[in-house]
């Protein structure tokens, strides 16, 4: 079912032009939004040119005094749209053409076209009467505009709006629900496929946000265009590591980043809670690296002889005689020789400081909020353990 809704002037050659957007577009349904002086004017003679009457059930006659008021001309043209919308007619199968009539009732039509989403804008062009400033009669040609080009466009801009502020989901669910323009939908198709992408890696789903990036092919123009080539192609080697079960610095090092990007978005509780699990994962590392067992499979036998009276004592598990060792334990019994236990030991002050930050963080034991200066400390005390190494950001649109 197509709806074609015409604005309808006065003058010569008016209703051929308007004739002719009939013909062309074909519809099922006819409007026109019409002023006295029109209805008595042009109407007679279009219906004349397209076999119609006024009384016939597929035509509509909305006539109006307000041919100059542009915000009533809006509201009307809205009420008039809305009536086809709510007989379940798709907005995509509503063609508004404002080639006559006022410029507010043009520019109200329009604009309720797009406010409503409908399928095109319609304007009859040709060679025209230098005395009347008129298309002249077997000149024309009909000249359309799809809102939904700008729609897309406008949604391209919405989709980076969330995509760069990591509201993944957010973001897909535009391109969802909405209809895609042909000329963006490889855009949109790989706008879609980055955000599955980061957002897979934001949740930690490793595996998921490999499989989803080997998808994408790395040479077509659109990724050189965006520049993002060679960020992609970083963020395939390093989520080659990040989906094996071991741990290594890569997994501390994408969970320090997942940490900032959640302090961008003003979640510093949580961002301290993934700082306090990075320090503790590098400790694990180094310790499985040392004994070559987890910091949860240790016994005593691993523990450093000056250590073992105390561990049996404050970390001793009843069962299978396995330690249970803090954050400061685990450091605390690194070899001497290891460069972060060097670290360690040189700043075990701040080390329990940073510790105590955390529990008393609501998301650990306490009832308080942890501010941004509290977190910007507690991130550059543990940078310190990871070293000069890169921190990667997500790209942004």
């Amino acid at each position: 079912m197509k709806v074609l809704i015409l604005t309808v002037g006065t003058g010569k050659g008016v209703a051929d032009g308007l004739a002719f957007s009939w013909n062309t577009h074909n519809p099922d349904k006819l409007c026109l939004l019409v002023s006295k002086e029109s209805l008595e004017s042009t109407i007679p003679e279009l219906l004349l040119k397209i076999n119609k009457s006024s009384d016939e059930a597929d035509v509509h006659i909305e006539e109006t005094d307000q041919v100059n008021d542009i915000e009533l001309l809006f509201f009307i043209c809205t009420k008039l749209i809305d009536g086809y919308l709510s007989q379940r007619i798709p907005a995509a199968q509503i063609i508004i053409d404002f080639t006559s009539g006022t410029k507010a009732m043009s520019a109200g039509l329009a604009t309720a076209a797009f406010s409503r989403k409908c399928g095109a804008v319609s304007y009859v062009s040709g060679s025209r009467d230098l005395e009347y400033g008129r298309v002249r009669t077997g000149t024309e040609r009909v000249s359309t505009l799809s809102p939904n080009a700008v729609y897309t466009e406008q949604n391209v801009e919405l989709f980076k709006h969330y995509f760069n502020r990591y509201q993944f989901q957010a973001a897909l669910s535009i391109f969802e629900n909405e209809k895609v323009h042909p000329l963006f939908h490889e855009k949109a198709d790989l706008f879609s496929q980055l955000a599955q992408v980061f957002d897979a890696l934001d949740k930690f789903q490793f595996n998921e946000a490999l499989e989803k990036l080997l998808e994408i092919d790395l040479k077509i123009p659109l990724i050189a265009e965006l520049g993002l080539r060679k960020k992609l192609t970083a963020y395939k080697s390093r989520l080659n590591v990040l989906e094996q079960k071991e741990l290594k610095q890569t997994h501390a090092v994408e969970l320090f980043a997942n940490a900032g990007r959640r302090a961008e978005e003003g979640k510093f509780d949580d961002a301290v809670a993934r700082l306090y699990r990075t320090l503790e994962m590098l400790g694990q590392i180094e310790f499985a690296k040392a004994y070559g067992c987890k910091t949860d499979e240790a016994t005593l036998d691993v523990i450093p002889d000056d250590l073992k009276d105390k561990y049996s004592k404050k970390y001793s598990q009843k069962k299978h005689g396995q330690l249970k060792l803090s954050l400061f334990a685990t450091f605390e019994a690194l070899p001497k020789e290891f460069s972060i236990y060097q670290l360690f030991s040189a700043n075990k002050d701040s080390f329990q400081k940073c510790a105590h930050l955390r529990n008393y963080s609501i998301l650990a034991h306490g009832s308080q909020p942890i501010s941004k200066d509290k977190f910007e400390k507690y991130k550059s005390f543990v940078k310190l353990f990871l070293g000069d190494v890169e921190i990667p950001a997500f790209p942004k649109l």
